[in-house]
C-alpha cells in the first residue's frame, strides 16, 4: 500500500511538473497553434495531391500521416508531395516543425533556470536576513 502510494505522488509531481512546462512562457499556445497547423496543412495536401499523378498521399489520414512525419523532422520518405502547392505547404511545416522544435527546447530550459534562479535567491535573502543587524 505504500508503495503504491508513493507510485501516485511521483505520477502527480510529474503531472504537475508537466503542466507547469506546457504553460511556462504561453508554451501551450505555441503548441496548440502548431497542433491546429498540421490538421490544416494535411487537409491542403491532402486536397492537392489526390487526384495528381503519381501521388502518394489520397486520403486525409495519409495526409496527416504525412504532417506528423513532417513537423516532427523525422520524414520517413514514405509519403510525400509531388505538386508544387503540397510540396510549398510541405517547406511552411518543416519551418513550423523547426520553430516548435526549438520553442519547446527554449522553454524546458528557461524552466529550469528559473526554477534554479528562485532556489537561490531564497537563500540570499536568507543569508542576508541572518547577516542584518538585530537593532
Amino acid at each position: 500500500l505504500l508503495r503504491l502510494t508513493r507510485v501516485g505522488v511521483v505520477v502527480a509531481e510529474s503531472l504537475r511538473r508537466g503542466r507547469s512546462i506546457l504553460t511556462h512562457n504561453g508554451f501551450h499556445f505555441v503548441a496548440l497553434a502548431a497542433g491546429v497547423l498540421v490538421f490544416v496543412c494535411a487537409g491542403l495536401v491532402t486536397f492537392a495531391e489526390r487526384n495528381a499523378h503519381s501521388a502518394n498521399i489520397h486520403d486525409f489520414g495519409q495526409g496527416l500521416w504525412w504532417a506528423i512525419v513532417t513537423v516532427t523532422t523525422v520524414g520517413y520518405g514514405d509519403r510525400y508531395p509531388v505538386t508544387p502547392f503540397g510540396q510549398g505547404v510541405a517547406v511552411l511545416l518543416m519551418l513550423t516543425g523547426i520553430g516548435l522544435i526549438g520553442t519547446l527546447t527554449a522553454t524546458v530550459a528557461s524552466y529550469f533556470v528559473q526554477e534554479k534562479t528562485n532556489v537561490t535567491d531564497e537563500r540570499l535573502e536568507r543569508i542576508e536576513a541572518l547577516l542584518a543587524p538585530n537593532w
